[in-house]
């Protein structure tokens, strides 16, 4: 785990000085925000907050997070934990207490408004939350943080913790001009907002942002020349053009927006340069496959992902050949090549396949994606972050749940919840969804229930029942209806079958299919995952 950066640490001490008034850290990608939050923990657990909750978007950069928080912080005597779903580590923490928990953004947002992720219908919901309002709540990536449905609920996380008073701290390195705007708005109109730069003279910073001057930081990103190319978006050019590259010697990431256009070309390109020189991530792999290729990476000449790459993966390319994209995910991606400089020898070289007309300007005139500003006649990627409207969400933060945070729920508001909203943070539910190729290994414990399982949402379900997808939803033998696995009085894993499913899920009643899966059926059995079938080993669902 790296040291602190200088910026990090500037504005960790401004919150500890002022710790009421929150602070705001724009950062290149690579810049070590998350560690540096890992590092300055035994300074700010006590002396801004009883304890310190890291938040972040994704269940992969929890783990590592958590990891490294166990490392570094256990042997002086502080208690660590980690609140996601379906990690299966030890020291899971749903109530928040320890001094230092990492969470992911659900789970944090939830227990704000009262969803109460370990003991659902209890209304013991005040437990959780009285740890996060006494806290220190670092929001971290918050750029992805916005996706996912999750805009309007992370705003309004944002403006409910500051009326309380909780200190707060927001880490990003990719938030749009617009997006910006919100999270100052929700944050009272007047935090401390800092981006960081290579030196005085910088052009085209955020309005009311200061600089964070590390020019050792910046030293060998000057020295990297960026050179774009646009070209067609068929799977034969995708190929060939990762192909021609890999020929020379170069890592290749090759991103993606959609798993089975991932499956496909990863199918492809591992037939042509063998298995083991090709790995595969994408947002519908269970765990015990992403790790498998994970591991695999260090050997590995091509990854070819989608945006679940984009955080989270500690891996370093040559070459980006991606589909076209929103400006803030296409700097992530640019974020996995060349993260360590010193070893980028040439020139890095950016494929944009089927680029629309924004990206079509970085083909004849590039810019500098790890830059924030204009800089010495170098091109910064805030040009780019202009073009991306929006910010997400319909608002500043939606009223509603505001509303919903700051009171005492009555049945009545519970009802309007549960009507509008299905899911607390996002605007559609997650569902577990386990591969019915994997059924076997978990009965026979060869394999772990959270190894096994997916996260799907449900207009992704939706498209899975249509036969939109390369994958189904899996059908009950004898009767209509769906599988659903779910664990005996006894422990052990069995599939149901549910006539009310298929008719739920096709129209979308998220109301339903959430009580279904959150309740006990008859006998005691618990809902655990819906079934599919379709799934490949190591590959997922397409």
């Amino acid at each position: 785990m790296p040291d602190v950066r200088p910026c990090v640490e500037r504005v960790f001490e401004e919150l500890k000085a002022k710790p009421h008034r929150p602070v705001v850290l724009q950062a290149p990608t690579g810049y070590g925000k998350s560690s540096g939050v890992v590092r300055l923990a035994p300074r700010l657990v006590g002396g801004v907050a009883a304890r310190l909750v890291h938040v972040l978007p994704l269940r992969a950069i929890v783990e590592q997070v958590y990891l490294w928080a166990v490392e570094h912080l256990e042997p002086r005597g502080f208690s660590v934990g980690y609140q996601a779903m379906g990690l299966g580590l030890g020291g899971k923490s749903p109530f928040m207490a320890p001094d230092f928990t990492v969470s992911t953004y659900d789970s944090l947002l939830l227990n704000l408004y009262r969803g109460n992720v370990a003991e659902h219908h209890l209304g013991h919901y005040e437990v959780p939350r009285a740890h996060i309002l006494s806290g220190l709540i670092v929001f971290d990536e918050a750029h992805l943080g916005l996706r996912g449905g999750l805009a309007d609920s992370f705003y309004t996380g944002l403006a409910s913790l500051h009326s309380m008073a909780v200190p707060l701290a927001v880490l990003t390195a990719t938030l749009p001009p617009a997006a910006l705007e919100r999270v100052r708005s929700a944050l009272g109109g007047d935090p401390s907002i800092y981006t960081v730069v290579p030196g005085e003279g910088c052009e085209g910073l955020p309005a009311g942002s200061r600089s964070c001057l590390d020019p050792s930081f910046y030293e060998p990103l000057l020295q990297l020349e960026w050179r774009y190319h646009c070209i067609g978006d068929s799977d034969d050019e995708l190929v060939e053009t990762v192909l021609g590259e890999a020929s020379r010697g170069r890592r290749v990431f090759l991103a993606v927006k959609t798993p089975g256009r991932a499956i496909a070309l990863y199918d492809r390109l591992r037939g042509e340069l063998g298995a083991g020189s090709v790995a595969l991530i994408h947002g519908r792999m269970p765990p015990v496959d992403r790790r498998s290729h994970l591991e695999r990476l260090g050997d590995a000449t091509v990854l070819v992902g989608t945006s679940a790459v984009e955080a989270g993966v500690d891996a370093d390319f040559d070459v980006l050949v991606t589909e076209a994209v929103e400006p803030s995910s296409l700097i992530q991606r640019l974020g996995r090549v060349c993260r360590r400089p010193g070893r980028c020898r040439e020139p890095v070289d950016v494929y944009i396949a089927g680029a629309d007309k924004r990206l079509k300007t970085l083909c004849e005139h590039p810019l500098d994606p790890r830059l924030p500003c204009d800089y010495r006649g170098r091109r910064g990627y805030h040009r780019l972050l202009e073009l991306e409207g929006g910010g997400g969400g319909g608002g500043v933060f939606d009223s509603t749940r505001y509303r919903l945070a700051a009171t005492i729920l009555t049945p009545s508001l519970v009802e309007e919840l549960i009507e509008n909203y299905c899911n607390l943070a996002r605007d559609e539910p997650i569902i577990p969804v386990l591969p019915h190729e994997l059924l076997d290994e978990v009965r026979e414990g060869r394999l772990e229930l959270h190894d096994a399982v997916i996260p799907v949402s449900l207009s992704v379900l939706q498209r899975a029942l249509r036969k939109r997808l390369p994958w189904r939803l899996s059908q009950c033998k004898d009767e209509d209806g769906l599988e659903l696995a779910a664990l005996a009085a006894d422990g052990s894993l069995q599939v149901l079958c549910e006539k009310r499913l298929e008719s739920i899920i096709e129209r979308g009643d998220c109301k339903r299919l959430t009580e279904i899966l959150s309740k006990p059926l008859g006998e005691g059995y618990i809902p655990v995952a819906l079934v599919a079938k379709g799934y490949r080993r190591g590959l997922g669902l397409g």
